[in-house]
């Protein structure tokens, strides 16, 4: 059963790859409700043949547009790329982080403060794995927004 929310994963690494495809194999989003935010033109062209999702170029854009973002961007961009789409979060948007290390406070000293956030920092590559089979060992945690 699909979510009926807008998803949009900030990255096509190989772990918002894993994400995404376990989403759609699912069911729980179709692919007209996943946008992704990518800056390299042929890996968004590769992402929208292979899943039939929408890929752009701007992060602020698909944060705009999404109800759930996926941080899952390298951890040395996370705070560039926050910083980015911080204009287009409010309390209504869920962020989740799957970036490497990056910690809800580091996350929240970017984001407005009714921003609901939420890190998954330690799945691993077994982990995203399990995502795409529809299972997953992931314990996320949330800040203090409800």
């Amino acid at each position: 059963m699909a979510l009926g929310k807008k998803i949009a994963f900030l990255g096509t690494g190989n772990m918002a790859e894993a994400l995404l495809k376990g989403l759609l194999r699912a069911g729980a989003a179709a692919p007209a409700e996943i946008l992704c935010a990518e800056p390299r033109e042929e890996r968004r062209r590769e992402i929208e043949a292979r899943y039939g999702v929408r890929a752009v170029a701007s992060n602020r854009d698909a944060a705009a547009a999404a109800d759930v973002l996926f941080l899952s961007v390298k951890p040395q961009i996370a705070d560039a790329v926050l910083e980015e789409i911080s204009p287009a979060i409010d309390g209504g948007k869920l962020v989740v982080s799957i970036a490497a290390g990056v910690t809800l406070a580091a996350i929240a000293r970017r984001l407005p403060a009714a921003a609901r956030t939420s890190t998954s920092n330690g799945l691993s590559r077994s982990a995203a794995r399990a995502c795409e089979r529809g299972s997953s060992p992931a314990a996320p945690c949330a800040n203090a927004n409800p």
